[in-house]
């Protein structure tokens, strides 16, 4: 057993999880409920979903307090039980739909460990991830939801193309890509291509400085220097979105110091030059 694990007390669990579907269903209540929540579609909603889940997922990437992070996933809860509600105030599913399929879902991609004794004995990591890629195509190939027509390439199997916000969308290109065998062998032929990358956006620069204007071809380039640090940050063991956010945490942190130097000086940070901001930004980086 590993170190730290510890069984939820189901019993409080599903009394308090009941008390707060009953929550949920009195503010959709059509007489007596909350106004706002009555109004709500899940187009409306769409967006405290995805603002929820980035708030979470900034708190897990940053090491959050816990209960910082047990506030941000209660927030994220609320959007599923309540776009729940509004399904079975329409007639459709419920939330014990939800919880059902979720929970088929996961003992069926989990055959080393739900499964059979011969499945129990597969322990090994690349072949656990290799079972659930395997089982996970066979339950698109078999959804009767699906759209019949020729086979979808190995990324709309995936939904890549639609899905998923830019960054990780390309994480997941690359992973898919490193499946088949198309990616780079380590980080420093990653680095290489990016370095590449890098020299033809600055050649792209100097041709629009030179022929006046925007051009489309800059922005090509850019695009291609994002999508290989993105594949960089992934051969580093990490993704695009998490290094991306420990940059600007690390700008802000520092930024925040350079205004305390500011005002400590008695100097106005909206009226300094810029040689004068780069001066303290120097002086903050030499800060602990």
């Amino acid at each position: 057993m590993s170190q730290g694990y510890k069984s939820i007390d189901q019993e409080q669990a599903s009394r308090l999880f009941s008390d707060f579907l009953a929550t949920v269903s009195a503010l959709r209540h059509p007489v007596h409920g909350c106004p706002w929540d009555l109004e709500q579609t899940h187009e409306s909603l769409a967006r405290f979903m995805l603002e929820e889940a980035y708030e979470a997922s900034e708190l897990l990437a940053l090491g959050a307090s816990s209960a910082e992070l047990c506030s941000e996933l209660g927030d994220v809860l609320l959007q599923v039980v309540l776009n729940s509600q509004l399904a079975m105030d329409k007639g459709g599913f419920s939330i014990v739909d939800v919880l059902s399929a979720i929970d088929s879902k996961m003992k069926r991609r989990h055959p080393h460990v739900f499964g059979s004794e011969d499945d129990r004995k597969i322990k090994d990591l690349k072949s656990i991830k290799d079972n659930w890629q395997a089982i996970k195509n066979q339950e698109n190939a078999s959804n009767p939801q699906s759209p019949k027509q020729k086979s979808p390439g190995i990324f709309k199997q995936n939904k890549i193309d639609r899905v998923f916000p830019a960054a990780l969308k390309a994480h997941k290109i690359g992973e898919i890509a490193g499946r088949i065998q198309f990616d780079w062998k380590d980080p420093f032929d990653v680095l290489a291509k990016l370095e590449s990358e890098v020299l033809e956006l600055r050649q792209a620069m100097e041709q629009r400085k030179d022929a006046g204007g925007q051009s489309d071809p800059i922005f090509d380039e850019l695009g291609d220097v994002f999508f290989t640090a993105n594949q960089l940050a992934r051969h580093l063991g990490t993704n695009g979105e998490t290094a991306a956010e420990r940059g600007n945490t690390k700008f802000l942190k520092r930024f925040d110091k350079l205004e305390s130097l500011a005002e400590s000086q008695g100097l106005d940070i909206q009226t300094l030059t810029a040689e004068s901001l780069e001066k303290l930004w120097l002086q903050a980086k030499q800060l602990p």
